[in-house]
């Protein structure tokens, strides 16, 4: 997202008041636009679970998300400002053939500190059967590489590859 702000600036100073307005929309869709995303998919998610897998599994599947968001925030959150960080000074340092490497490696560190959180989390604490723990798990190391690959895309200006993250 970095460099938006400004283009949002010149669409809204050459627009004149359609401009203001479009600046305003596009800068809301694109900060919201993701969250408004999710927030459907997941009610879409709950009608889908409700008729498939009863309230029971509905509310299981819930749990397990919210909590494989959020652990994966915090799992990925060092691995991602180090590796972040590393690749801006590669990019400055006018060297991004090195990035590929570095988002590699925060790639498989940031997926075995999830694999981890998640079997202790899943597997041993919310005592889930085999199976669905695993599951929980995978789920958690993939959005634990999402949260990692997509800063770095970003800062590679792979806007293209930032969705197959």
């Amino acid at each position: 997202m970095a460099g938006i702000g400004f283009q949002l600036a010149k669409t809204a100073r050459e627009g004149g008041v359609g401009g203001i307005v479009g600046a305003a929309a596009f800068g809301a869709v694109i900060s919201a636009g993701p969250w408004l995303i999710t927030a459907v998919a997941m009610a879409l998610l709950t009608h889908w679970l409700g008729t498939h897998l009863g309230a029971r599994g509905a509310r299981t599947v819930q749990t397990i998300l919210v909590y494989a968001f959020s652990l994966s925030a915090l799992a990925a959150a060092p691995v991602g400002i180090l590796a972040t960080r590393m690749a801006a000074d590669r990019i400055f340092a006018r060297d991004a053939g090195g990035v590929s490497g570095i988002m590699l490696v925060a790639l498989a560190a940031g997926g075995g500190i999830a694999l981890a959180i998640g079997a202790i989390v899943f597997g041993t604490l919310a005592g889930l059967p085999i199976g669905e723990a695993a599951l929980a798990t995978l789920i958690l190391a993939w959005l634990t590489q999402v949260w990692i690959a997509a800063p770095l895309l970003t800062a590679l200006r792979r806007y293209r590859a930032i969705p197959l993250a």
